[in-house]
């Protein structure tokens, strides 16, 4: 993480859950690349998540904590917002529209990071 930086991280990897979702939803049917679309997922999803973890501990590092519960707390809203809206675009149209709908919108979230720079590489530049 330290050579790429906690943002470009974070970017790759929501871009790779993005591609995973995209790839299963091309594998309606066919389970070899159901199966590498899951993998890719899970890795995107850890990666993602734990860079999101590194990040919050830096912010709130007098309240380590607080950094950890912050993160969670937004993927867990996330996930609890996604789902029902997930549901409804697959009962809408399918699941190859949902999916490739929910790819989009990880692609989206994969172009933008707030921070251009990681919160450590802001605390080192003040003390400067």
């Amino acid at each position: 993480m330290q050579h790429l930086g906690l943002p470009a991280v974070h970017r790759l990897a929501v871009a790779m859950m993005g591609l995973a979702i995209a790839f299963l939803a091309a594998a309606i049917g066919y389970s070899p690349l159901a199966f590498i679309a899951l993998g890719l997922f899970g890795f995107g999803y850890i990666v993602a998540t734990g860079a999101l973890l590194i990040w919050g501990v830096s912010i709130y590092s007098r309240h380590p904590a607080l950094g950890l519960s912050v993160p969670f707390l937004t993927v867990a809203i996330g996930q609890t917002v996604g789902a029902p809206i997930f549901g409804l675009l697959w009962d809408i149209g399918g699941s190859a529209s949902a999916l490739a709908i929910f790819a989009m919108v990880m692609a989206a979230g994969a172009s933008f990071t707030a921070a251009k720079k990681a919160p450590s590489e802001y605390t080192a530049n003040q003390s400067e």
